[in-house]
Order: structure tokens, then C-alpha cells, then sequence
């Protein structure tokens, strides 16, 4: 959707499937992962426009528990987009 983001957050804390026994860094939370990206697309924007308000201050996260929710949000999201034209924001 034009208006809003979907994305899936991969955090990969089996290092030893790849012969890494110990971090010496925690892992970024996802706020983290979100503050990040939305600081670096803003800057960008503003760059253009510095008036853009791009993003709303939180974010709805969803936890995927297993390949049944999996394949249940990856249908959602590439099913999103197919709804832009009843969104309350859509102006033909």
C-alpha cells in the first residue's frame, strides 16, 4: 500500500549453524530495527521536503510463530496492496 509498510524482521540468533559460538554484541530489538529504518527513509525524504511528516510515532509488530502464521502473514501482505482503492485515503 501506498500509505503504509509491511515488513518481515529476521533476527537469526543460531550462530552455531554458521560456526559462531558466542555475540560479542546483544541482538537489535525490533524497535530498534524500526527506529533505524524509519530514521534513515526520513532523512532521505527530508533531504527533498523537509515539512513531510513520513511516519506515525509506533508500529504494530506480530510475533511469527511458526510456518502456518508464516504463510498466513505472507498471504496477507502480498494481498495488501489489491485494497489500495477501498483505503480511506484513496483519492482517484
Amino acid at each position: 500500500m501506498p500509505n503504509h509498510v509491511h515488513v518481515i524482521v529476521v533476527i537469526d540468533r543460531h550462530f552455531e549453524d554458521h560456526g559462531i559460538s558466542e555475540r560479542s554484541r546483544p541482538f537489535p530489538t525490533v524497535s530498534t530495527i524500526m527506529g533505524l529504518y524509519k530514521s534513515g527513509v526520513s532523512n532521505k525524504i527530508h533531504r527533498i521536503n523537509p515539512e513531510i511528516v513520513v511516519w506515525q510515532k509506533s508500529f504494530h509488530d506480530h510475533i511469527i510463530r511458526n510456518e502456518d502464521d508464516y504463510q498466513n502473514i505472507l498471504e496477507y501482505i502480498n494481498a495488501n496492496p489489491l485494497k489500495w482503492t477501498d483505503d480511506q485515503f484513496y483519492i482517484e
